[in-house]
């Protein structure tokens, strides 16, 4: 398992008409925490593409606990996992950490692809990488 964390604070268009970020920005979020630990352990998800690997997403989750508004700080935990040789599991978990409270955790599930839409294995690498927890 990898594990990455990542600091962000909301941004105002990122929130609705009661002042609170709008719940599909959860998402996003999650997308900033997977992108920055694939960075940080292996390499950039434009240089995954440009090797030929895309990640569709499969499945996303998410469970939201307490609001968060404009310019609250946002830390985004996130775990990477394999539950198959094709399939790439993150969970996430996103806290407030100047006001000690869980935003919200989740999770997404993406399928190694091909250009063309075909499931690919994942590269050794990256399991490797895994299963090492670095």
């Amino acid at each position: 398992m990898l594990t990455s964390t990542v600091d962000i604070r909301a941004r105002y268009s990122e929130t609705d008409q009661m002042g609170r970020v709008y719940y599909s920005n959860y998402l996003v979020y999650f997308e900033v925490g997977r992108t920055h630990l694939i960075r940080q352990y292996w390499k950039s998800y434009s240089d995954l593409e440009k090797d030929g690997y895309f990640l569709p997403v499969l499945e996303t989750h998410c469970r939201y606990h307490n609001p968060v508004g404009y310019d609250d700080l946002i830390r985004i935990e996130s775990r990477l996992t394999f539950t198959r040789p094709t399939i790439l599991h993150f969970d996430y978990v996103l806290t407030n950490p100047e006001k000690s409270f869980l935003i919200a955790e989740g999770y997404t599930e993406h399928c190694f692809m091909t250009r063309d839409g075909k499931p690919r294995r994942a590269p050794a690498e990256l399991h490797r990488l895994v299963r090492e927890g670095r």
